[in-house]
């Protein structure tokens, strides 16, 4: 009967506690993290009073891998890019002089845009290029000819596939190349 009443003070104890810490909270502040695109993550901060906020930003191995402090808001958004660390969940504290609030978002990285690029000879010196798919940054078409000389460079900066056609009937050699560009990456490499 001893224990059964201690540990029904204990809890009772815990629970009174969480309660009044909870309200305290939600009576002088508001805390909210959020992922908000691939590797993005969103910090609203509100309070009732100007306070200095710390935040500091943990990755699964309990390492510190980012801390800031911010003098003075009365409240503030901010967006905090983890892209280049791994994919995974990161704990935000969030410190100012009345509480420390914990949150963990999960990063996640964002699907590659499904892309195909093709170059097809049509009539004469006429080439057609298709790229077919969802365009996240721009596509460089370049035109070599036979030396690896550049003959023509054309940017193409939409949101979809395309299709367009190239005459080189005006071009300095029947051997020419293709090369289909996005960052850096070759979608296509074709020579005629």
């Amino acid at each position: 009967m001893k224990k059964l009443t201690l540990t029904t003070l204990v809890a009772l104890g815990i629970a009174t506690g969480s309660t009044v810490y909870a309200g305290d909270a939600v009576a002088k502040k508001d805390v909210r993290v959020a992922s908000v695109e691939s590797g993005k993550v969103e910090l609203t901060y509100f309070s009732q009073g100007e306070c200095k906020v710390k935040v500091n930003i943990y990755d699964e191995a309990g390492s510190k891998v980012f801390s800031e402090k911010i003098s003075n808001p009365k409240s503030f958004k901010k967006a905090y890019d983890l892209s280049k660390l791994p994919v995974g969940e990161y704990e935000f504290e969030i410190i100012d002089q009345d509480n420390v609030v914990s949150e963990t978002v999960r990063t996640e990285i964002e699907k590659p845009a499904f892309l195909r690029a093709s170059v097809i000879k049509e009539d004469g010196e006429k080439f057609s290029v298709k790229v077919i798919g969802e365009i996240v940054d721009p596509i460089a078409v370049n035109i070599y000819d036979k030396n690896g000389g550049l003959v023509y460079g054309d940017f193409i900066d939409i949101n979809k596939g395309f299709s367009k056609v190239y005459d080189m009937s005006k071009s300095l050699g029947k051997d020419i190349t293709f090369e289909i560009v996005q960052n850096g990456e070759v979608l296509a490499k074709t020579s005629f």
